[in-house]
């Protein structure tokens, strides 16, 4: 808190696996470097984070509060991981027209555990120990009009109806502390906001993206993997873990709130201010032939299960669709939605 500094924030966590006998932990400070709070907007600062623990396949470095415990007991819950280590050197600044640019240069070690193995398409199929990769990143986000919120040393963008553009760049670095792969990667993605006048409003979030260079599926676009938390994640509800994976794609997801459109107008229905809701969310990827392991001997195979069944796979002409309908301010604080996977079935 600002009790503390308000031009140093840390923040983390340590953990304990208690089948495994290890520590996990994370732990990122940030230092400001025009002396005002590293929150307060225009920011400017410096960060760092380590990281140590257990990611499902393709997850990059960062947490998301929670995150383990509810994937631990849902229904499609991981069985593959990587027990992985990340180093990350972030520079932030800010300019006063709410442009940002992050720079980043990161270091990941992965290694196969749980049910997850990596073994070369070749013929002559070899078991690989380890995935490495050395990264420079970049990131261009553009905010017009943007307001915020402040917690602590946190802050929250006030959600209008504005649009908000991000456009990143990575590049792979060949031959640095072991990682062996070279690539670029270029994602793009814009939210916003549209108010509907009677009929509420409406979040709509467009992201795609094209990866080059030959590489182990797991570094390539998985589309159920968490990365940062940011409005532009599309996360699918009914999409297996590493079901899916592309090299370039697009998602779309739209929820709509009615705020009441429907329910206000039946008599004691509309004394409860119940608010109706719906959504659908898209992902299209292809997968070229240079990372596809049916077609190239260079990169590793998807995995399989218990029963050798193939649990990753190459879309075909059809995204992937998923819809959802929902009810919320129930009681004031709860929300229920029906969410029904429309295809791939």
């Amino acid at each position: 808190t600002s009790a503390f500094s308000e031009k140093l924030f840390i923040e983390g966590y340590l953990a304990y696996g208690i089948r495994d006998g290890a520590l996990k932990y994370f732990v990122r400070p940030t230092f400001s470097l025009n002396g005002e709070s590293v929150a307060k907007f225009p920011a400017h600062y410096i960060q760092a984070a380590v990281q140590h623990d257990i990611f499902d396949p393709g997850r990059n470095l960062g947490f998301r509060k929670g995150d383990s415990f509810f994937q631990s007991i849902r229904r499609n819950r991981p069985t593959k991981w990587m027990d992985t280590d990340a180093y990350q050197l972030t520079h932030l600044i800010e300019f006063g027209n709410h442009v940002s640019l992050a720079s980043s240069i990161i270091h990941h070690q992965r290694r196969a555990i749980g049910d997850l193995q990596f073994v070369s398409s070749a013929d002559n199929a070899v078991s690989m120990p380890e995935i490495n990769t050395n990264e420079l990143q970049f990131i261009l986000r553009w905010a017009p009009n943007e307001k915020f919120y402040y917690r602590n040393l946190s802050r929250n963008t006030i959600i209008e109806k504005y649009p908000v553009f991000n456009l990143q760049y990575n590049r792979g670095l060949d031959g640095f502390r072991g990682g062996n792969y070279a690539f670029d990667a270029v994602r793009a993605s814009l939210s916003k906001r549209l108010f509907l006048k009677q009929l509420g409003f409406a979040d709509l979030t467009l992201a795609g993206g094209k990866i080059w260079g030959t590489l182990p599926y797991p570094l390539l676009e998985i589309p159920d993997v968490f990365r940062e938390e940011d409005r532009h994640v599309i996360d699918y509800t009914l999409m297996r873990s590493t079901e899916f994976v592309a090299d370039e794609y697009i998602r779309i997801a739209v929820e709509h709130k009615l705020e009441g459109f429907i329910f206000n107008k039946i008599p004691l229905i509309k004394r409860l201010n119940l608010r109706e809701l719906w959504g659908v969310k898209m992902f299209y990827g292809n997968l070229t032939d240079g990372n596809n392991p049916y077609v190239s001997d260079d990169v590793i195979r998807f995995d399989r299960n218990a029963e050798g069944q193939t649990l990753t796979h190459v879309m075909d002409k059809s995204p992937y669709w998923e819809g959802k309908v929902g009810i919320d301010n129930i009681f004031r604080i709860l929300r229920v939605e029906y969410v029904k996977r429309l295809n791939y079935l």
